[in-house]
């Protein structure tokens, strides 16, 4: 078993992730706005109502991530845990690596993972 990780740090990198998945979402926003607008869509209102969803999902990361860094600032005491495991689920190499080094685990802690930007089709 790995060395346990405060709560604190834990909910301090997850914050951080939600707030860059928001941001990503932002991108996206923007994304689609500017293809709508290129493609004169002949249905605007579901292109809107998409464009609304993406909205609703970068608000929802940016709300979660506000709440896990409140819940941060609140676990300053012994309470901890053990992330490896946890880690090994995330399919993303990038964001396994950067939650490993913001909860001090070992560059390998984490699993193989994917690359961003690498399509994967089920």
């Amino acid at each position: 078993m790995n060395a346990a990780v405060p709560s604190a740090d834990i909910f301090g990198a997850l914050a951080l992730e939600l707030e860059r998945a928001g941001e990503l979402c932002d991108q996206l926003e923007t994304v689609m706005a500017r293809l709508v607008e290129a493609s004169g869509s002949a249905a605007p209102e579901d292109a809107m109502r998409d464009a609304q969803a993406v909205d609703a999902l970068g608000q929802t990361l940016r709300g979660l991530a506000g709440f896990v860094e409140t819940l941060s600032q609140q676990g300053k005491g012994p309470v901890g845990y053990d992330v490896a495991p946890a880690l090994k689920t995330i399919t993303l190499a990038a964001l396994a690596a950067r939650l490993a080094a913001e909860t001090g685990q070992a560059s390998g802690a984490h699993g193989p993972g994917h690359e961003e930007g690498e399509l994967q089709l089920f």
